[in-house]
């Protein structure tokens, strides 16, 4: 897996892994010759992206650059159709790609799983949850009802939140709120207090490294809580970390 030579685009795995195809789960080699030109372009996309706030969980990946596209590098490798059964609610790899939008596997209620369009959605857009913090969909998706051929989810990089089937608009630090997406990005919902500190169920801002903790959310790094020592671990940025493992990379 390409991720696991580091979240760098400074890595020298990188070039190396780009030749190859080493892709993400669900892409994979395209059968005929490569063009030299064309993986070039492809490799200097991914570097010029290095800066993004989202590099670890967008830009890092191929199948997320037009370049690598055209270069033939990555495809589609799910065949299952929009509403077929799928098992994989992780990494939605079953999926056949749509014109509609992104693919994914969905799980629900009772236990169903099936492969759905996913896309974005606005202020006011009847929803079925959250994104992730950068905008970004994750292809395999659990859903508090039975997952429908295409769901909405509210797009918290614009800071909105799926509330009572709803996109809204999320809380700011210091207001009410009854789920961590609720907050703004960078906050979470006090719940369950901390010590002899009673909940305030309002949105808090999350805690650097070293401060104390009892929930994964309520720490900046994206490796939540540290249970044993019950305190944040440092967040890393985009480039640090070891070269042998994937850094936790700093929620931006």
């Amino acid at each position: 897996m390409l991720g696991s030579s580091g979240c760098s685009a400074d890595n020298p795995n990188l070039s190396a892994a780009l030749p190859m195809g080493v892709l993400q789960s669900d892409f994979s080699m395209a059968p005929q010759a490569l063009d030299a030109d064309a993986v070039k372009a492809c490799l200097d996309a991914v570097k010029a992206s290095s800066g993004s706030a989202t590099f670890c969980t967008n830009e890092f990946w191929l199948e997320n650059h037009a370049e690598c596209q055209k270069a033939k590098l990555v495809k589609k490798s799910g065949t299952v159709p929009v509403g077929g059964t799928c098992n994989d609610a992780v990494t939605g790899s079953e999926c056949a790609p749509s014109s509609d939008g992104q693919t994914g596997c969905a799980f629900g209620e009772g236990g169903t799983q099936i492969c759905q369009v996913q896309v974005l959605g606005a202020m006011g857009d009847t929803c079925d949850g959250d994104s992730e913090a950068d905008g970004s969909i994750s292809r395999g998706v659990s859903n508090d009802v039975a997952p429908k051929n295409k769901g909405v989810y509210c797009d918290r990089s614009k800071a909105l939140h799926c509330e009572g089937g709803a996109c809204t608009a999320v809380a700011a630090i210091g207001k009410p709120c009854t789920t961590d997406n609720g907050c703004v990005v960078g906050a979470y919902c006090d719940l369950f207090g901390q010590g002899s500190q009673a909940a305030t169920n309002k949105c808090v801002a999350q805690k650097p490294g070293g401060a104390a903790c009892s929930h994964t959310t309520e720490c900046q790094s994206r490796d939540g809580c540290d249970f044993p020592t019950k305190s944040c671990p440092a967040a890393v940025s985009v480039g640090q970390g070891p070269a042998d493992v994937t850094p936790l990379c700093a929620k931006p």
